[in-house]
């Protein structure tokens, strides 16, 4: 948490080629905000690094909005 309804997060996520062996890792740092109760809103940026996530770099080309609702999970 960062402020009043506001937080910062970063997701490491791993780039795979088409044999299934990662070749890169993503980075994203994500900053989101409670608008009301049922409603989520973001930004955020994308880092390319190596596999061990470091020696990022910021990637331009990539923008990262987020909207979220609340939504009521259905029973099974």
């Amino acid at each position: 948490r960062t402020d009043f309804n506001r937080f910062d997060s970063t997701v490491y996520f791993f780039a795979f080629d088409p044999a299934g062996n990662a070749v890169a890792m993503i980075k994203t740092n994500q900053t989101f905000q409670l608008k009301g109760r049922d409603e989520l809103v973001g930004s955020g940026v994308s880092l390319a690094c190596d596999l061990q996530g470091e020696h990022c770099q910021l990637d331009p080309s990539v923008t990262i909005e987020i909207v979220g609702r609340r939504i009521v999970a259905e029973k099974q």
